[in-house]
């Protein structure tokens, strides 16, 4: 929006239809500088040469004291006039700065509508919405606006649960019966925090509610990790990833992936399975434990590049759970098998 400023008023030597060069301040009035307009500010502005006129708006500089011209009226069909070099220029609104600030107060953002808190802090009491009172039914918010309430149906969390606050903001097009609702919800348990839910209605009839993000970011993490103590059973023994912080909890749709690469390296032929579980992760040298959730990789005896992965699903939202590698010789001789150089790396998905 166009700045404005009070009592600037200048002549002009310009002659012609291009940028105006500023002169003196006309009697009685102010310079532009004068009247606080810094340089590179866009202003509305107004000219008069004798019987002609045009209004629009400009961009000020201070060197050399000159305004480009973007008109927006004038008495020369709406083109900018051709100036005969006594001219005076001045700061005054166009009806379209008006308009434009007019529209803070009005419609959606009326006072009347929004209370008498600061603009920023305010919301419309959605228990005053004219559809059931305090458990009104969200499929009838169809009016443009920035609404707050708890306990009404059709919200989010289904049934309008009256611990679940909400900010919804409603924006519509073409009539009713475009329109769309996104909601926010801060508070209410066992549902998360801090949600956005957003859904629209096309030609009258409401899409589902889908959650654009959830109460907690989804969580990752990786690891470079230290080489274990090999192991030497047909057994098998764990390698003790999960007690070197191999581990991670989801906060939102309970399923993981989680990958282990590295290097598999024994003089015996050799095995290795991803598994996972809840509570104090296994040491290094513990049997077996856990759920084994990758089929057992057989690799030969010697140096080779390993590496497993699985995607988890049905895991609780909030419970840690530990990630690690069960690994064992395949058969032979009682001979040391380790799974070194090893890079963990887990998302919740």
């Amino acid at each position: 929006m166009a700045k404005l400023f009070n009592l600037a008023r200048m002549t002009t030597a310009t002659v012609g239809t291009g940028t105006i060069t500023l002169g003196a301040a006309v009697s009685g009035y102010l310079t532009f500088a004068q009247a606080g307009v810094a340089n590179g500010d866009v202003i509305d502005y107004a000219v008069k040469d004798g019987n002609n006129s045009e209004i629009g708006t400009g961009t000020y500089t201070a060197s050399g004291t000159t305004l480009t011209r973007f008109v927006t009226k004038s008495t020369n069909a709406n083109a900018a006039l051709n100036l005969s070099g006594t001219a005076e220029v001045f700061i005054t609104p166009r009806a379209e700065t008006l308009a434009d600030a007019s529209s803070l107060t009005s419609g959606a953002l009326d006072p009347a509508r929004i209370g008498s808190k600061a603009l920023g802090q305010n919301k419309i009491d959605l228990s005053s919405f004219a559809n059931g009172g305090g458990n009104s039914n969200l499929n009838a918010l169809l009016t443009a606006g920035f609404y707050a309430a708890t306990g009404y149906t059709n919200s989010p969390d289904g049934a309008g649960a009256t611990g679940n606050y909400w900010y919804v903001l409603v924006q519509q097009w073409d009539g009713a019966s475009y329109t769309q609702q996104t909601a926010w919800r801060l508070t209410g348990g066992g549902f998360g925090g801090n949600e956005v839910w957003s859904r629209a209605q096309q030609g009258g009839a409401w899409s589902a509610w889908a959650r654009v993000q959830f109460a907690n970011s989804s969580s990752a993490t990786r690891l470079v990790l230290s080489d274990p103590s090999p192991a030497s059973t047909t057994a098998g023994i764990m390698m003790g990833f999960g007690a070197q912080g191999c581990v991670l909890t989801p906060n939102n749709s309970g399923k993981i992936f989680a990958s282990f690469v590295g290097v598999m390296n024994g003089t015996a032929s050799q095995f290795y399975n991803l598994r996972f579980g809840t509570g104090a992760p296994p040491a290094n040298g513990a049997a077996a434990t856990g759920t084994q959730v990758t089929n057992t990789a057989f690799i030969n005896a010697g140096t080779w590049p390993a590496g497993t992965n699985a995607i988890i699903a049905g895991l609780t939202p909030g419970v840690q759970y530990w990630f690690d590698l069960h690994v064992g010789i395949n058969a032979g001789a009682s001979v040391s098998i380790i799974f070194r150089n090893a890079t963990f790396s887990a998302h919740e998905t």
